[in-house]
This record gives C-alpha cells, sequence and structure tokens, in this order.
C-alpha cells in the first residue's frame, strides 16, 4: 500500500493510503481528542476538499478517544471527510469503546470495530 500524505499532532499521525484512506493512528498511551479531529479536518481540506474518502482510525498501545470526540465524529451535522470509518483495536478495552461509540453515538456513516488491518481495509474499500 502506497502512503501519499503525512500529518502530526501531539495525540495522532495521519497519513493517505493508495489516495482514499485516510489512516489516522492514535499515538500509544495518548487520548484523542476534538482538537485533533479539527485540525485534521483542516488539514484534509486543504489537500482533499472535493473527493470522497474513507477512514481507518488505528488505536495505539493503551490509547483511546474522548468523550466530545466521540459525540463530534457521531454529530451528523459535522462537515464530513469520510463516508465510512473502520476502527482497528488493539484490545478488549478499546473494543469496548468501539462498540460503545456504536451503540449510544449511532454514527450516521458505516462503521465497523476491527481487530485485524487487512480486513478493516478490505471492507473500508469494498462497495
Amino acid at each position: 500500500m502506497k502512503s501519499l500524505i503525512f500529518f502530526e499532532t501531539e495525540n495522532i499521525t495521519l497519513n493517505i493510503i493508495n489516495e482514499k484512506i485516510v489512516h489516522t493512528y492514535i499515538k500509544d498511551f495518548k487520548k484523542a481528542t476534538i482538537k485533533d479531529a479539527k485540525n485534521i479536518r483542516g488539514f484534509l481540506n486543504s489537500h482533499y476538499k472535493d473527493q470522497q474518502l474513507v477512514s481507518l482510525f488505528e488505536f495505539g498501545v493503551e490509547s483511546t478517544i474522548n468523550q466530545e470526540l466521540r459525540e463530534y465524529l457521531a454529530d451528523p451535522n459535522r462537515e464530513k471527510y469520510s463516508n465510512k470509518v473502520a476502527l482497528l483495536v488493539k484490545n478488549l478495552n478499546q473494543q469496548l469503546v468501539g462498540s460503545s461509540f456504536l451503540k449510544y453515538q449511532n454514527p450516521s456513516f458505516p462503521t465497523k470495530v476491527f481487530y485485524d488491518k487487512h480486513k478493516a481495509i478490505d471492507w473500508l474499500i469494498k462497495d
């Protein structure tokens, strides 16, 4: 897989895989926040404004996202750069965060939790 663009904040790294997948990695022992999401949105608006992308959110070791960010990501009225999201988790705690996001925030776009990166990417690129 070819990675095109790289962007980084204190809590996340981001790259574009195969010109379609926004791969956001939440760094080990970090908690992603709404500020990270808005930085990502600004970055993507400047590089991929009119393109439809899909997202792979990968959790690092002991990483998570805060409640405010979960609510923001599920908001159907927010500006979206992605129409499909795969959450790639490493452990049961992260899976519970992902499952909680699906159940309580009820995102307005297809979202699924995965343990396997290849399965997540296959699901994302399947039309």
